[in-house]
């Protein structure tokens, strides 16, 4: 049983929980004891079940001619006697409670769980013996003897459990994604989920201040990049907010004294690592920069939360999917690899460090700038761009190819 599953049973008071949870604590003891157990029922079994059976069988083969009556009807009554006693050792000794303990696994540890702990108690220093032999062979061939720590379940492990669980109905398809996202996000990047260079708001320090106040009105967005000369010398974030607090407060606005210190992060850094400098910092929005020290992109904590609850789209914002009537998908370009490969339900999902999006993905496939019309098929997906930017693609149409 899961160690999780316990400490449930515990804080809810079932009989014998307390006791379980010692043994689950004791694991290879009380597999041991077990294995034990065991061994002991089938040794007995064999010294006298087997001989008493047998003596019980034996006369019904007295109507054999006498020549051979004796030694033929013992030896067929101890072979009888074997096959019966080995029958109900295997059904009725091993296959039946194992499915029993399978199928009725807590209601079989809290009723057995006493009855083995006093076992292990009687033959304790036998077992601690034989458990002491099992662990000094293990290190000769070179293994370590645990309790079992290197059972438990990886990420990958985990994301198939939640997967099981929502086939078998046990967990809702929205669980199931933000599960899946949150087990996924250990292995992502920041340029994953970043906003790129092209579509950073930011505005000039060197500007009068009504051409900066214009710049943060059309602003979308509730922070803004504050830069001197060209979008790289980044002086900090300005929040709208902090403006307005300087308007209420019957101050002149001043944008250099609104301006907050950036978080400053490598395009390469795992998303959780930047999710813990926002929990430090009082600001809501990081610089991404590559090895150069050059502006890539923007990453807010909206991102953040958009990378482990799915896509959350402001007001006036496009979805960066839409399904059509016919069940294909529209896709945004700037959709994050992981994201869309998710949303196709790609069973490989491709990795390289060449692209962090659904367009760069496409390029890589292509090897070129593609053009309006290009098309790319992998895993039983057509993706077509649809949509051009310049040279970005801006749309791809993805639709399901027909199985041959």
């Amino acid at each position: 049983m899961r160690r999780s599953r316990v400490a449930e049973l515990v804080n809810e008071g079932r009989l014998n929980a307390r006791a379980l949870q010692r043994a689950t604590d004791r694991l290879d003891a009380h597999l041991a004891a077990t294995q034990l157990g065991i061994t002991l029922s089938s040794l007995a079994l064999g010294w006298v079940g087997e001989p008493a059976l047998a003596h019980l069988i034996e006369p019904l083969f007295h109507w054999l001619p006498a020549t051979a009556a004796g030694l033929t009807a013992h030896t067929l009554a101890v072979a009888l006697a074997f096959a019966v006693i080995t029958t109900l050792h295997i059904v009725l000794g091993e296959l039946a409670p194992k499915s029993l303990a399978l199928q009725r696994s807590e209601r079989t540890a809290l009723v057995i769980v006493r009855p083995l702990t006093l076992f292990l108690l009687i033959f304790g220093p036998a077992i601690h013996l034989l458990n002491g032999l099992g662990n000094g062979v293990l290190r000769l061939l070179g293994l370590r003897p645990g309790e079992g720590e290197g059972n438990l379940p990886s990420p990958k492990e985990l994301s198939l459990l939640v997967t099981a669980s929502h086939e078998a109905g046990l967990l809702h398809e929205a669980q199931e994604d933000a599960v899946a996202r949150i087990l996924a996000i250990g292995e992502r990047r920041i340029r994953e989920i970043m906003t790129p260079r092209n579509e950073v708001d930011w505005v000039d320090l060197d500007d009068s201040q009504e051409e900066i106040i214009e710049a943060v009105r059309a602003c979308r967005h509730e922070q803004i990049v504050v830069s001197r000369a060209q979008i790289d010398d980044v002086v900090g974030v300005l929040r709208k907010q902090d403006l307005l607090d300087q308007f209420l407060d019957g101050k002149t606005l001043d944008v250099q004294a609104a301006t907050r210190e950036p978080i400053v992060v490598h395009e390469g850094l795992a998303i959780l690592k930047v999710l813990e400098m926002f929990q430090t910092k009082p600001v809501r929005m990081a610089i991404v920069v590559d090895e150069y020290g050059s502006l890539e992109g923007i990453v807010t904590q909206t991102d953040l939360l958009e990378a482990m609850a799915g896509e959350i789209p402001e007001p006036g914002e496009e979805r960066m999917v839409t399904e059509r009537e016919d069940g294909s998908l529209l896709i945004d370009g700037m959709m994050a690899a992981g994201d869309a490969f998710d949303r196709l339900g790609l069973p490989e999902r491709p990795r390289s460090d060449d692209f962090s999006t659904l367009a760069g993905f496409v390029i890589v496939q292509l090897g070129r700038i593609p053009t309006e019309g290009d098309a790319i098929e992998t895993q039983g997906w057509r993706i077509e761009v649809v949509d051009m930017d310049g040279r970005r693609i801006d749309k791809v149409l993805a639709t399901r190819l027909a199985e041959t």
